[in-house]
C-alpha cells in the first residue's frame, strides 16, 4: 500500500524517457551517475527499468518490462534488498547486470587513507562504499545511525574500522 499524497524523491533524477522506469533506494552518487545514462539505446517501442541502491522499493513483479538495468553491486544483491526483490527482478523478460560497484573501484584502486586502508588490509574492503552509500542515499531507505557513524569515519572521529 502506498500512502498519498506521494512525493518523489530526487527528482533530477528521473529518466526523461516515459518508457523507462527508475527504482532507486538507498544510492551513492557513483551508481547514480551510472544510472542516469542507461539504457544506453532507448528503443521507443520498449519499457525499461533501472534499479540503483540498497533496499529499492518495487511495488509488483516487472513482468511488462522488456529490459531491467541492475546498476551496482547493492542492486545486483539480493542480500541488500527487501525480501522478495529478484523475484520482481527476474519477472522481466530481459535483465542486465552492472555488478561492480564505482565506489568500491575506486576504492581499491586509489589509497584513501586511514579507516578505510586499515579495513582493507583486514579483508573488509566494503566499508568505503557503505560509507558512500550512507553519506549520499535516501535517508529513510537504510538503517538508523548509519549516515552518523559513516560520517564519523569520514571525519576521523572513529581510528578504526567497524561495521
Amino acid at each position: 500500500d502506498v500512502i498519498y499524497p506521494f512525493q518523489r524523491s530526487m527528482i533530477r533524477f528521473v529518466s526523461e524517457y516515459t518508457n523507462i522506469t527508475n527504482y532507486y533506494g538507498g544510492t551513492c552518487n557513483c551508481c547514480l551517475w551510472c544510472a542516469v545514462a542507461l539504457p544506453p539505446f532507448v528503443d521507443p517501442e520498449k519499457k525499461y527499468a533501472v534499479i540503483a541502491g540498497t533496499r529499492a522499493l518495487i511495488a509488483k513483479e516487472l513482468d511488462d518490462v522488456d529490459e531491467v538495468w541492475l546498476v551496482g553491486q547493492c542492486a545486483c544483491s539480493e542480500s541488500h534488498q527487501f525480501p522478495g526483490y529478484m523475484d520482481k527482478v527476474k519477472a522481466a523478460k530481459k535483465i542486465m547486470k552492472m555488478p561492480t560497484c564505482p565506489a568500491m573501484e575506486y576504492a581499491l584502486e586509489e589509497k584513501v587513507g586511514g579507516v578505510y586502508d586499515m579495513a582493507r588490509e583486514a579483508g573488509l574492503p566494503d566499508l568505503f562504499t557503505l560509507d558512500a552509500i550512507s553519506i549520499f542515499q535516501l535517508q529513510d531507505t537504510i538503517r538508523p545511525g548509519i549516515t552518523d557513524e559513516a560520517k564519523d569515519r569520514k571525519e576521523g572521529r572513529i581510528k578504526n574500522f567497524q561495521l
